[in-house]
């Protein structure tokens, strides 16, 4: 599926907050929000259908932190990193994933 990087607008949404950018799959949700004026495509089209890339595979669901953390790495997926430069937790880092895979919705 294609993917784009959106942007929260001026309308408010609990989607995304004004300004805040999101690389997302493009789905009939993300759509929806785009209508309504709530993201703004930044980056990318809705429209365009990229080659297939592969399907992959993420670690077990009770994989190590270390573990989820050298994944999200290995796609690319920037991890927040706390005041005190700890690193979100296992269950944190799944959502994370979670949110990319599913668009954010």
């Amino acid at each position: 599926m294609a993917r784009v990087t959106i942007e929260g607008s001026l309308s408010p949404s609990v989607e995304l907050a004004r300004g805040v950018r999101r690389t997302v799959t493009v789905t009939d949700h993300i759509r929806r929000l785009v209508a309504g004026g709530f993201v703004i495509v930044v980056d990318g089209s809705l429209d365009d259908d990229p080659e297939p890339v592969a399907e992959v595979e993420p670690p077990a669901g009770n994989a190590t932190t270390e573990e989820w953390l050298q994944f999200l790495r290995d796609q690319d997926v920037e991890v927040p990193v706390g005041d005190d430069g700890e690193t979100p937790g296992r269950e944190a880092l799944k959502a994370l994933w979670a949110s990319r895979v599913d668009g954010g919705s």
